[in-house]
Formats: C-alpha cells, structure tokens, sequence
C-alpha cells in the first residue's frame, strides 16, 4: 500500500492528459487491495528493470539475455511490475515490434525466477 501511494503521489505531481482516468483507476486499484492482502509467496522485484540493466549477447547472429544487473532497489514482490514497467517504457507507445517484446520476455522471466 505505501509503495502504491507513493506511486501515485508522483504520478499526480506530473502533468498528465487522462488524470481523471488515472484517478479512477488509482480508486479501484484501492478498492481491490483485499484481493492480493493473502498473498504470501513473492519474488525478487528488480524496480529499475530498464534496457541499461539488462546484458545481451550476439550469438550466432541471434540476441540474448546474458544477465542481469543493478539489484540496489529490489524488494520481495510481484514480479511482473517488473515487466509491466519495462513494456510501458518501452513499447506503449512506440512503433517496435510488440511480439519482439513478448518472445523475448519469456526468457527474462526465466532469469528472474532463479533470483
């Protein structure tokens, strides 16, 4: 809860067109807490999951994900904010290959299980 707060106390402060809808969104987000309060199993959540943290290699003239880096603000948590955050960066409103994206993230999730 206080890292949703957070969130979206920095979300309100910037100027976004649909804040309304934001808004409303952040309200039934709150109102459905109870659905995730039982949860008692989490993953390593990186936080700073981004395109600089993330080591590719070239083989065969085939990209992969070699590694990963940067752990100074992971927490236990749901793993996919991870990957939510990283396709909103990156793919919400670009023109790149979204099934890229998606084929690729299989093999990113695998790596973050093991962690």
């Amino acid at each position: 809860m206080k890292s949703f707060e957070f969130q979206l106390c920095e979300l309100m402060q910037q100027n976004i067109d649909d804040k309304v809808i934001l808004i409303e969104a952040a309200e039934k987000i709150k109102r459905n807490f109870n659905l995730i309060e039982n949860i008692k199993e989490s993953r390593l959540c990186h936080n700073d999951f981004d395109g600089r943290n993330i080591l590719i290699i070239c083989q065969n003239g085939e990209y992969k994900v070699n590694g990963i880096v940067d752990f100074e603000q992971s927490f236990p948590g749901n793993i996919e904010m991870d990957i939510a955050r990283l396709y909103f960066r990156y793919f919400w409103r670009t023109k790149i290959s979204k099934n890229h994206f998606l084929r690729g993230i299989k093999n990113i999730l695998v790596l973050m299980m093991v962690f």
